[in-house]
């Protein structure tokens, strides 16, 4: 039971949308009407709210996906339902249920999923890996750069990493961000001046 209890906030957690929230009050500006992509991401707060905006929300993104996994596995470090802890605050960020269950892409709070899992840290460091290596071969738009680098990320994953539940939520993760690149695939590129990566 408490186990469940977990997976449910870490998917509430993970329905907040910060970049929605923080831009509104700091900047009075709604980051998915007023946002060429629609997209509540960490991206659009750079662009749309500025440098102390952009970096609030983009801890606030990485801190939701980390508590949950870092304090899940402190209190239940061999469980089979790591994985399922892992995918609940992306699949919230992307699916809110605060917002019709609409959301965000899912790329900060993927990141701080993955930094929860500290020490073990080679499925981050595979994921920046591969989010540079795109980067630095140009490929565009950047939906194609994601998705490619998702699904580079899951097969290494499923190959190199020996923990099954770490390779299951890795891939969760994967699945989530990937549709959510493919069903917004028609909206407009954001610019990416300042900014890293999409949420």
């Amino acid at each position: 039971m408490k186990k469940l209890l977990w997976i449910v906030a870490g998917y509430l957690n993970g329905s907040l949308l910060f970049a929605k929230y923080i831009t509104k009050v700091l900047n009075k500006k709604d980051i998915v009407k007023d946002s060429e992509d629609k997209n509540p991401g960490t991206a659009n707060a750079f662009m749309m709210g500025g440098a102390a905006c952009g970096i609030l929300v983009l801890c606030c993104e990485l801190f939701k996906g980390f508590f949950p996994v870092y304090l899940f596995r402190q209190s239940f470090p061999d469980s089979a339902l790591l994985s399922v802890i892992m995918i609940a605050p992306v699949l919230g960020h992307a699916f809110s249920i605060f917002h019709d269950f609409q959301g965000g892409k899912a790329i900060a709070v993927s990141f701080g999923v993955l930094l929860g899992l500290f020490p073990d840290m080679e499925a981050v460091w595979t994921l920046v890996v591969y989010y540079l290596l795109f980067s630095a071969l140009r490929v565009s738009p950047h939906s194609k750069r994601s998705i490619l680098t998702f699904l580079c990320f899951a097969a290494t994953t499923a190959v190199r990493i020996s923990n099954i539940y770490i390779v299951r939520g890795c891939i969760g993760i994967s699945a989530i961000v990937i549709f959510k690149h493919i069903k917004m695939r028609n909206l407009p590129e954001e610019s990416e001046a300042n900014c890293l990566q999409k949420n």
